[in-house]
């Protein structure tokens, strides 16, 4: 393992952290209209061009291994956001 993939690993963990507190809270207060969709939707564009960008790539098995799990909480997490999106409270 080299020392980038240490870095990595540091980055994946701290990355995931982030993920499981805003997913928490939209699960609990089923309310999503603190989020920008626009930022949002950015967020799960840029993380599809890194996941593509990772695959096409020789990389070692924990970028993989990362990138999967990556977009599987960013997944989760825009998932989330539409689905108690309410579109009368932005608009009323």
């Amino acid at each position: 393992m080299s020392i980038g993939s240490i870095f990595y690993i540091i980055y994946c963990v701290i990355a995931y952290l982030e993920y499981f507190p805003r997913i928490c809270k939209l699960i609990k207060t089923k309310s999503s209209n603190d989020y920008s969709l626009g930022s949002v939707n950015l967020s799960l564009i840029g993380m599809i061009c890194w996941v593509i960008y990772i695959f096409m790539t020789d990389q070692e098995l924990i970028l993989y291994i990362g990138a999967i799990i990556d977009i599987a909480l960013n997944i989760l997490f825009v998932i989330l956001v539409y689905r108690y999106y309410d579109k009368e409270k932005t608009n009323g």
